[in-house]
């Protein structure tokens, strides 16, 4: 991974050092204000410009085996032998970091006032060489997808190549895990979300997630007017074909089941612009979102199908079996 985006310092810096000697052990203390080093991070707080006084202090306890603990205003960081320690900014984490035994890796704890998810670089795949263990983050605004929620808390952790996500607040709560093969499962529940600049995820380059395998299971998920009491589907992407699979959906206005004992999926095939769909749909259009989404607009449609078709603004060789009732239907 490259965390250079996360942190990085950039700067020469003249440092005013003593040098003191006990029982054969030589220890060094250092003092700066960082004025000439440059602070950059994806994270805004963590930034901070050239000629900005930022008192620090390097504490190296023993010079023949060095480790480093780092303090000033904004951040406190103890580096050990093999990058082992921890990386704290903010006081929310002191007595976490009081019981941890960090000579086992390495330990991230995160305050943040404001934290935009969109400017992060995400990949399922998991990094086998970091040493990092855990990552832990209270923040008082978060932009996720240009959704905004208010106190929330992440925990990540990091363990034998698989990772395991946490996040509680108001209105985002849920699980994440993603084992070394790529495969994520995503659990949310009792939470509000609006589906608005998810096209980042097609235009920046950030999100290195070429091949998506992914099972999705909601409870509770409110999003424009509508409440999903239960979602759950596969999400399969690569190259070629993005398919949502084995697809269950229980809300207001939309329903979606199997037909024939057979499971319902919806499969794109961008190389021949096909589409194939099956299962059993009921669709409430009459105050639904899918409006913005497709050029057709209909109040109601029950539908039991398993069909395939070229184009989804021509419709060409359409083939399959179809069997609905629709109402007030526009095109």
């Amino acid at each position: 991974a490259n965390y250079d985006q996360y942190l990085q310092l950039d700067g020469l810096e003249e440092f005013m050092g003593v040098l003191t000697i006990n029982d054969e052990i030589a220890s060094l203390d250092l003092e700066t204000n960082l004025s000439n080093t440059r602070i950059t991070s994806v994270i805004d707080d963590l930034n901070k410009n050239k000629t900005k006084n930022l008192n620090t202090t390097i504490n190296i306890k023993d010079l023949s085996k060095p480790t480093y603990t780092i303090k000033n205003a904004n951040f406190r960081s103890h580096i050990g032998l093999n990058n082992t320690g921890y990386f704290a900014f903010g006081n929310n984490y002191q007595k976490d970091i009081q019981l941890i035994d960090y000579r086992d890796g390495f330990y991230i704890f995160l305050s943040l006032d404001r934290l935009d998810i969109n400017k992060l670089s995400f990949s399922n795949q998991v990094s086998k060489t970091s040493g990092l263990i855990s990552i832990k983050s209270k923040i008082k605004e978060l932009n996720f997808f240009e959704n905004i929620y208010n106190d929330q808390e992440f925990e990540v952790y990091f363990k034998d190549n698989n990772i395991d996500a946490v996040f509680a607040g108001k209105d985002l709560n849920g699980l994440i895990k993603i084992d070394k093969t790529g495969f994520m499962r995503i659990d949310l529940f009792d939470t509000k979300f609006e589906f608005k600049g998810l096209d980042i995820i097609e235009s920046q380059s950030s999100f290195d997630i070429k091949d998506i395998n992914l099972r999705f299971v909601g409870k509770n998920i409110q999003t424009y007017n509508d409440l999903f009491q239960d979602i759950d589907f596969y999400l399969l992407r690569n190259k070629k074909i993005t398919t949502i699979d084995n697809i269950n959906v229980s809300s207001k206005n939309l329903k979606i089941g199997p037909y024939n004992n057979e499971k319902a999926y919806i499969s794109y095939n961008n190389t021949n612009d096909m589409y194939k769909v099956r299962g059993s749909y009921k669709i409430n259009n009459e105050n639904s979102p899918l409006k913005d989404f497709i050029d057709y607009d209909f109040e109601y449609l029950s539908t039991n199908l398993n069909i395939q078709w070229i184009s989804l603004n021509q419709l060409k060789n359409i083939e399959g079996q179809i069997d609905f009732l629709l109402k007030d239907f526009k095109s």
